[in-house]
């Protein structure tokens, strides 16, 4: 069962971090052409947001980014994706963000980018809660891999089979 964001404090807080790291500025846009990016955004789910803090996904969600510090690289879309793969908690650190990929044990095996379009190559058992969670890992993983210019469309594979987000339930 998903457990709901139980303080207001928490929830200013995960409201501060979605719109600090949504917000438009030249250093957010530098990471994603810098040949050594120190920091990604990494996508969860504010549970109830409505679409008033990011995107309106999953049952009246909100997918919103985080900012994440990252060594120094010049393969950022790939260690963006290692970082959120990496995440296993229901939520993510004590932000309350609801992280649907919880149910999954993925691991990056490749991502290429070429005429716009991203294809991300992931080994492992992919699951989802269904009816919500289905829109909710589309979106953590979609918005992940779009914040760079360079990428409109995305494909995902796991286990050499294309991943299609239908709703188990």
């Amino acid at each position: 069962m998903i457990k709901r964001i139980g303080t207001r404090a928490v929830l200013l807080l995960a409201l501060f971090i979605a719109h600090a790291a949504t917000a438009p500025d030249a250093d957010s846009v530098a990471v994603a052409t810098q040949p050594q990016a120190r920091a990604v955004k990494l996508f969860f789910i504010l549970l109830d947001g409505n679409g008033q803090y990011g995107k309106k996904v999953g049952c009246n969600d909100s997918v919103v980014s985080v900012v994440k510090t990252i060594e120094p690289t010049a393969a950022p879309l790939q260690a963006a994706l290692t970082e959120l793969l990496s995440v296993k908690g229901e939520t993510y650190c004590e932000t309350g963000l609801y992280n649907p990929l919880h149910q999954s044990s993925l691991k990056l095996e490749s991502v290429s980018v070429g005429k716009q379009t991203a294809v991300v190559k992931m080994v492992g058992e992919y699951r989802d809660g269904g009816h919500c969670d289905t829109p909710r890992v589309e979106a953590q993983l979609t918005e992940t891999v779009k914040q760079f210019t360079s990428v409109k469309k995305v494909r995902f594979f796991v286990n050499g089979r294309e991943l299609t987000f239908n709703p188990i339930d």
